[in-house]
């Protein structure tokens, strides 16, 4: 009931909350009258920010909340479309996860490359420090040990990234998130020639048959 419906909208502009909130408002938005209780109070641009959001499963539930909302609902897809939902959605079809992981691989590897390399420079002034010199002996021991640290702690960096990649997670999440993006797409362009020009014209055909 309202009630409820008021809960949950309390809950979306909290990051953590936000997830399940949308998954089950996009459940209660299928009964029409709760459903225009639910178009009344939203905060449409709270939505829309987490349809752009970098985490797909937040996405991807925004995705289901905006199908949900948009289902049969001239006033919500005209909402949506005067806020470029749809461009959105088209964006959220194209998988950029792969590119991303790859980018943080290689700026990890950068890093951890540096820190060896720094870290080699460190062990020829030690080794070129004559035995006399106890002060400058204990100085780049010294930097020895943190530089050794830091290339530690960027081969862990790298090895959490690379497992990112061979999870598969990331894929999973990717799917997903084009599923309920076209899911949203098809209740968006449904008997609504507005929705579908500006889909026509923003190239979704030809992204259809990719």
């Amino acid at each position: 009931g309202s009630r409820q419906i008021d809960e949950l909208l309390a809950a979306l502009p909290v990051p953590e909350g936000a997830q399940v909130a949308m998954e089950t408002l996009s459940n209660v938005a299928s009964d029409p009258r709760d459903r225009e209780v639910i178009l009344r109070r939203l905060d449409w641009s709270n939505l829309f920010e987490y349809a752009e959001s970098t985490q797909s499963p937040i996405r991807a539930a925004a995705m289901r909340f905006l199908a949900a909302l948009a289902d049969s609902h001239d006033g919500a897809k005209r909402i949506i479309t005067e806020r470029d939902g749809i461009y959105l959605m088209l964006t959220a079809c194209q998988p950029t996860w792969k590119v991303a992981i790859e980018e943080a691989i290689a700026r990890k590897q950068a890093s951890y490359d540096e820190a060896v390399k720094y870290r080699d420079e460190v062990q020829v002034a030690l080794d070129g420090v004559p035995i006399s010199d106890l002060n400058g002996a204990f100085k780049l021991r010294t930097e020895l040990a943190q530089a050794n640290l830091k290339v530690n702690q960027c081969a862990t960096e790298l090895e959490g990234v690379e497992r990112r990649l061979k999870s598969g997670i990331e894929e999973k999440n990717s799917w997903d998130l084009q599923k309920e993006a076209l899911r949203a797409l098809a209740a968006m362009t449904e008997g609504s020639e507005a929705a579908t020009s500006v889909f026509v014209e923003y190239g979704g055909v030809s992204m259809l048959h990719q």
